[in-house]
């Protein structure tokens, strides 16, 4: 059996800061509490950020494509139900959940704030359901946007979305019945992939959200799991990524840019995550980014 305390013990429990100079930093929080239960009673949580993985910094700021987010979100300040908001970080490069945030602000803004500060900690890029309004509309009073994903291409592809979007539905994903049973889909499937550098172990194996793990095994149609369809939005946009970055590839070569992401050794050693590997390794070209 394992000890929850010695389990979370190594977990970054607090708030993340604006700086003087516009930069995001991490500030601990003694007072903040996680949620770890589930399922709950009501909504009267505030929740607390927490970190499993700090981002791998370049230059100052979290290294560019490595980080995307998954968010479900709720548009009123007051609510009777139980539903909470949800954000995750995943790291493509490990393709590990590194981050978390679930829970109910006050206010709906707050919950907002919180979504864009760690997008901006991580120079992440955020998918959401873009059924509820109310995010977009902060984050572009915010001048954000550029944080939020695009109509995704590979549900394009598929004719689960159609036509040219606009406005609203420019950005993030419809929580229709059928895309959230793909997001759920694809959560299984990323679940039962064995672990980036360590075979013996599935991806399930490294998950370290204690409340995520309950809520999975508790998961049936009828019920409301907010971790769950968050976690929905970001393996969209992982697939997304994933078929965006075969799509640069051509011939058995890969197109890549420049900076240390798109390193060969990081590619190479991806495990899938971010390409397949390939054999041959053509030369950067210059300002040319995925």
């Amino acid at each position: 059996k394992i000890n929850q305390d010695e389990f979370t013990g190594a977990h970054y429990i607090g708030d993340l800061v604006i700086n003087k100079d516009a930069t995001i930093s991490w500030r601990l929080n003694g007072e903040a509490k996680p949620i770890r239960d589930f399922p709950l009673k009501d909504n009267k949580h505030e929740g607390a950020i927490e970190i499993f993985e700090m981002p791998f910094m370049i230059n100052g700021e979290a290294q560019r494509n490595r980080y995307i987010c998954g968010v479900d979100g709720y548009d009123d300040d007051a609510s009777d139900t139980v539903s909470l908001g949800s954000i995750f970080v995943l790291d493509l490069f490990t393709d590990r959940i590194v981050a978390e945030y679930t829970g109910r602000p006050k206010y709906a803004n707050d919950f907002f704030e919180i979504c864009r500060r760690l997008g901006l900690f991580y120079n992440a890029q955020i998918n959401y359901e873009n059924d509820k309004k109310g995010m977009l509309g902060y984050f572009d009073r915010k001048n954000s946007t550029y944080l939020l994903s695009e109509t995704l291409q590979s549900l394009k592809d598929a004719e689960m979305v159609r036509g040219n979007l606009y406005g609203n539905k420019k950005y993030g994903t419809n929580s229709g019945r059928f895309i959230n049973a793909r997001g759920r889909q694809l959560l299984r499937d990323w679940m039962m992939t064995p672990a980036h550098g360590d075979d013996a172990k599935l991806n399930l194996h490294k998950i370290r959200s204690i409340g995520l793990l309950l809520e999975a095994i508790k998961w049936n149609p009828n019920g409301n799991y907010d971790r769950i369809s968050a976690l929905g939005m970001l393996m969209l946009l992982r697939e997304d990524r994933q078929k965006y970055l075969d799509a640069r590839m051509s011939g058995g070569s890969i197109v890549t840019g420049t900076g240390l992401q798109f390193d060969r050794y990081f590619i190479k050693n991806s495990g899938g995550t971010l390409s397949h590997r390939r054999e041959a390794w053509p030369d950067q070209i210059p300002g040319e980014s995925l």
